[in-house]
C-alpha cells in the first residue's frame, strides 16, 4: 500500500495545493506542464467518501487549490485531479490523504 501525501484530522477542513508547474523545462516525468503552458479547468473527484468542499485554480494557472473536509479515522482517502490545459491536452493526477487523531500533550 502507498503511503498517504497528506494527512488531516476527522473532524479538521484542510487545504491541499496540487502543483503541477514546470520545474525543469526539459521533458522531465516531473513536468506536468510545458512552459507556457496552463491549467484552464479542474476536476476533483473523490474515489471514496471523502467531502470536497471547494477547487480552484490559481492566477499563474500552474497550481491547483482542494479543501477536504470530514473522513474516517484510520481511512486512507485517494482524491483525483483531472486538468485541462491551455493546449486543451486532459491530465489526471491522484494524491492520497489519511484521516488520523492528532494527539497533543500538554505538560
Amino acid at each position: 500500500m502507498h503511503q498517504p501525501d497528506y494527512k488531516k484530522r476527522p473532524g479538521g477542513k484542510l487545504n491541499y495545493i496540487l502543483d503541477f508547474a514546470n520545474t525543469t523545462n526539459g521533458g522531465d516525468e516531473q513536468d506536468w506542464l510545458e512552459a507556457g503552458e496552463t491549467i484552464t479547468s479542474a476536476q476533483i473527484t473523490p474515489i471514496a467518501d471523502i467531502t470536497i468542499l471547494d477547487s480552484s485554480v490559481n492566477l499563474s494557472g500552474n497550481q491547483v487549490e482542494v479543501w477536504v473536509a470530514d473522513g474516517i479515522k484510520g481511512v486512507t482517502y485517494a482524491i483525483e485531479c483531472t486538468v485541462t490545459t491551455s493546449k486543451a491536452i486532459p491530465n489526471t493526477a491522484q494524491f492520497r490523504t489519511a484521516v488520523i487523531e492528532l494527539l497533543i500533550t500538554i505538560t
